[in-house]
């Protein structure tokens, strides 16, 4: 029944656009790295700083931790 109402998909929903690395000292997140696919592979993009640090790390916490829950 569901089928007529949403035909299955072929392409995924996400797809991968970069890395993000926490680059910590003393135990706390102090900037971050993203990468990005080119032709050659991975590579750097940009570094980045400031209080969105703080929720990415609060969000890698809560992912980790309800990724060990299941």
């Amino acid at each position: 029944m569901l089928d007529r109402i949403a035909p299955a998909r072929t392409a995924p929903l996400t797809r991968l656009a970069a890395w993000r690395f926490l680059i910590r000292s003393e135990g706390r997140a102090v900037a971050a790295a993203d990468t990005v696919l080119t032709p050659d592979g991975w590579t750097f993009s940009h570094f980045f700083e400031g209080p969105y640090l703080a929720s990415t790390e609060l969000a890698v916490r809560q992912a980790e931790a309800s990724a060990t829950a299941c």
